[in-house]
């Protein structure tokens, strides 16, 4: 007979084997995103904009203690150090930060089946599990769109301070309780979401069988447990000062509106037909979301009632981590189910129905290749809409209609392509929806520009400006118009206010450096090159010469 240490071993090797599994099929089914373009929602920022931060491992200090690169409401530092991680790996090639998603993704399918074992599912059921979270659509954008990740880290903390936190339960040992609670740090620091993850360690305590001795110590770990929380809460309000989002009666106000999302996220985990890039609740049907209800009715009534402790935990899984979402929400973004499907799987995967289904010999290897391959095949066709941003924001405005901000960046994208007839009316379909849509009204005056009309475009710009007066693009943007008409005075002055609200829009200083040179303003040319320079940006030839004057070499 085996002794423990040699069955435990074999156990370990068994779960490498899995691990082997999910990274090949994972990497079967989401090689074709490692060739993917930009979207242009958000992940531009991440490799593009924010380049020059991510690039430079001396910036860490301001990676660390600053809001999030893409919205100042937010702290996620974690997040953040990850894209620096990748920018000093990959530089700015998008095949890397795609890499980096699909062997996230990967490890939570492998976190999934051990976490699944340790809450005494079978093997089957945690294999099968783990393979539907491995190739659900409802999951591909937190793989293929770049900063999907948000969830997908997140779930990998999460999941790692769950297993620790089962194994201190067992074991007893400090060290697993100390590498929970780091673990949920670092959740913590990746998303919001996490302040819900001791709620869980509690349901935990009624699922599994825990010693009395860690029961006497329950104090102990809840004070733990708020030193951390209370610790977070006070960091992330020194970095955020007065960026603390909405008040608390029109965050809950919002909340109170969101809730049906809770229904057509539901619909997706059941249904997954009904997927787009860009989601408007608005423009979301109820139906599939009605049905997946119905479903879960039906499954714990026929239930047996001393398995409903499991499926119970897998309904407050999937409630609790998506209820945060709802706070902040206008958009549905499907990457939020990345965590609360996990819910959904454990409750499916304790009802009688599937408990019968594995029974069967011939008929489970069936039910579950017939499954799981079906939804590779969804995952894989729904993920070519995310290869570039023509077929993603054509995607969002053929699903969500009602969306001002999809038609407006599918305009950009027709305006990048010269199609500017397209661009126009794309534009006019945002303003006739939301008649104060942001950014709008500078891409018409970029179209109009480009056009050479300039009239129509001074006067686009300004109407960006009188609704956005804080959007230093559009200020950018008219100050090279009017430099383009010979307005010097008026091109500066533009051109300054951009600066004054965006102190890195960088092409603001390159533009008003040259105008200086060309005027023979020297010293104000000088300035802006130097504050360039001390960015680390690239210097044009013709400027350099104030780079030398600086350090003394002369020209």
């Amino acid at each position: 007979m085996e002794n423990h240490s040699s069955l435990k071993s074999h156990s370990v090797s068994v779960q490498f084997a899995f691990f082997g599994l999910f990274l090949l099929l994972g990497v079967l089914l989401f090689w074709q995103s490692l060739f993917f373009d930009l979207t242009l929602l958000d992940d531009q920022v991440w490799i593009l904009d924010k380049h020059w931060i991510l690039k430079d491992l001396t910036k860490m200090k301001d990676v660390l203690f600053n809001p999030d690169l893409v919205s100042a409401v937010f702290y996620r530092p974690v997040l953040s150090l990850s894209f620096m991680l990748d920018a000093q790996m990959y530089g700015q090639n998008l095949l890397g930060y795609h890499l980096t998603n699909i062997l996230i993704h990967v490890l939570n399918s492998g976190l999934l089946f051990i976490f699944f074992l340790r809450l005494n599912f079978t093997k089957e059921q945690s294999l099968w599990a783990s393979l539907i979270f491995l190739a659900h659509p409802a999951l591909t954008q937190a793989v293929v769109w770049i900063p999907g990740r948000t969830d997908s880290l997140l779930a990998t903390f999460v999941l790692l301070s769950l297993l620790c936190w089962l194994d201190f339960l067992q074991s007893n040992r400090w060290g697993m309780f100390l590498l929970q609670n780091l673990f949920f740090v670092l959740a913590l620091f990746t998303k919001e979401t996490a302040v819900v993850v001791p709620l869980f360690y509690v349901f935990l305590l009624l699922v599994v069988t825990v010693p009395r001795l860690v029961l006497k110590r329950l104090h102990f770990y809840f004070g733990a447990w708020g030193v951390l929380l209370i610790s977070w809460l006070v960091i992330r309000s020194l970095v955020l000062g007065h960026s603390l989002g909405e008040p608390l009666a029109t965050a809950l106000q919002k909340s109170l509106l969101n809730l049906p999302s809770l229904i057509t996220y539901l619909g997706k985990v059941f249904f997954p037909f009904n997927l787009s890039t860009f989601p408007l609740l608005k423009d979301l049907h109820p139906w599939y979301g009605l049905g997946a209800i119905a479903v879960l009715v039906v499954s714990w009534k026929c239930s047996l009632q001393k398995r409903r402790r499991i499926m119970l935990l897998g309904l407050l899984w999937y409630l609790l981590f998506l209820l945060p979402s709802l706070f902040i929400s206008f958009v549905d973004h499907e990457y939020r189910l990345y965590l609360p499907i996990i819910g959904i799987l454990m409750f499916l995967f304790e009802t009688d129905l599937v408990k019968k289904i594995l029974r069967f010999e011939n008929l489970k290897y069936l039910l579950m290749s017939v499954s799981v391959v079906g939804l590779a095949v969804l995952t894989f066709q729904y993920s070519q809409n995310y290869q570039g941003p023509l077929s993603f924001w054509e995607d969002a405005v053929k699903h969500s209609p009602h969306s001002a901000l999809a038609h407006k960046n599918l305009g950009v994208v027709y305006y990048f392509k010269n199609d500017y007839t397209a661009a126009i009316d794309e534009d006019q379909d945002a303003l006739m929806l939301n008649p104060q849509e942001p950014m709008v009204y500078n891409n018409l005056g970029l179209i109009y520009a480009a056009a050479n009309q300039v009239e129509l475009a001074e006067q686009a710009y300004q109407n960006e400006i009188k609704l956005n007066p804080e959007y230093a693009s559009a200020h950018f943007n008219l100050g090279l118009l009017y430099f383009r008409d010979n307005k010097i005075e008026q091109a500066i002055a533009s051109l300054q206010k951009a600066i004054s609200i965006d102190p890195y829009l960088f092409q603001a200083y390159y533009q008003l450096a040259s105008i200086y040179q060309r005027n023979g303003q020297l010293d104000q040319a000088k300035q802006c090159v130097e504050k360039l320079d001390s960015w680390g940006q690239p210097i044009p030839e013709e400027l350099k010469i104030y780079l030398l004057e600086r350090k003394g070499k002369g020209q």
